[in-house]
């Protein structure tokens, strides 16, 4: 499974604001847990294939978002 990436967080209320913040720019996101240096990770969709996930992460790249690929 890959994962569109927008942030890490080591405050959980840091990635809830910043859950809140991509939503109101229409982006979808969610924490998807803690990566294994404990931060949490707010991801903004899964994707079965790394094709999918790619369009996903141009899409956001288009609307100035910093993004990253994560294969959980």
């Amino acid at each position: 499974k890959f994962h569109v990436v927008a942030g890490c967080f080591q405050i959980e209320s840091n990635a809830i604001n910043y859950i809140e913040s991509l939503r109101q720019q229409n982006i979808n996101a969610s924490i998807i847990g803690q990566n294994d240096k404990g931060l949490y990770v707010v991801s903004c969709g899964n994707f079965a294939t790394r094709r999918e996930a790619n369009a996903k992460l141009n899409d956001l790249r288009n609307q100035q978002q910093t993004v990253w690929l994560y294969k959980k």
